[in-house]
């Protein structure tokens, strides 16, 4: 009877372990990089304008009922 309460908790703690992974990550635009690329995480790599950085990351929202929405 032990065992699942220990089953337990380290399944809770891999979950929580996994959520602290899932942190949004910070996008850098600056029109004067010198040299802009993805992933835009540093100042010198910074995109040159918000749409270029947009179009670089993966978003996933969902907003009401959609049949074509991934899951």
């Amino acid at each position: 009877m032990k065992a699942i309460p220990r089953l337990l908790v380290i399944a809770v703690a891999l979950c929580c372990l996994r959520l602290a992974n899932l942190q949004a990550a910070t996008l850098r635009v600056w029109p004067d990089s010198p040299t802009p690329g993805a992933p835009f995480d540093q100042w010198a790599n910074a995109a040159h304008d918000i749409q270029t950085a947009v179009d670089a990351t993966d978003l996933l929202f969902r907003s009401g009922h959609n049949p074509h929405a991934h899951q």
